[in-house]
This record gives structure tokens, C-alpha cells and sequence, in this order.
């Protein structure tokens, strides 16, 4: 027993809980992807429509509503690393 306990702190240490709010860009973990985590295939992007629970979810992806444990989700994190801008016609002219 004090090995299982010892692997209980281990997990505690890095474990963070997921906490999402409505409007909240997400991702998707498809169902047929979980049996290896290598190449597991996120779907997106959805958005958090209705929290059920601390743990629980009702997100809109592709037009339909889902029910959703946090598990299965991961934020969407949007990058402004590089912005390119395209000129316009208007701006060539001048």
C-alpha cells in the first residue's frame, strides 16, 4: 500500500485541473484516438457553450452540442508570434 500511495503524491505533483468558461475556444480529443497517445487527433475549434459541472462540458463544434469531460479537452491558444501583413491595392497607389 505505501507504494500506491507513493505513486498517488507523483501523479499529485504535475497533475493541474482543466477549468474552462463559456465562449472559451477549445479543442477536441477524438474517441478512436485515445489507445495511443503518440497519435492522439484533436479536433477543432469548438467553443464552451454550457458548464454542467467542474468537469463537465457542453461544447459546439461543426454545428452540434456535445457533452464533454474536461479530459477530453485542451484550450486553443492563439499566437501572435508572426503577423504578415498584405498590402492592399489602395496602399500600392500612394
Amino acid at each position: 500500500m505505501l507504494l500506491h500511495n507513493n505513486d498517488v503524491e507523483r501523479y499529485n505533483k504535475r497533475a493541474r485541473d482543466k477549468h474552462f468558461v463559456i465562449g472559451d475556444p477549445v479543442l477536441l480529443l477524438s474517441p478512436e484516438s485515445t489507445s495511443s497517445s503518440t497519435f492522439r487527433k484533436w479536433r477543432g475549434l469548438g467553443r464552451i457553450v454550457e458548464v454542467c459541472s467542474p468537469h463537465s462540458y457542453i461544447v459546439e463544434l461543426d454545428g452540434s452540442k456535445q457533452h464533454v469531460h474536461a479530459n477530453r479537452l485542451k484550450r486553443y491558444i492563439v499566437s501572435s508570434d508572426c503577423v504578415i501583413m498584405q498590402p492592399d491595392f489602395e496602399t500600392l497607389l500612394l
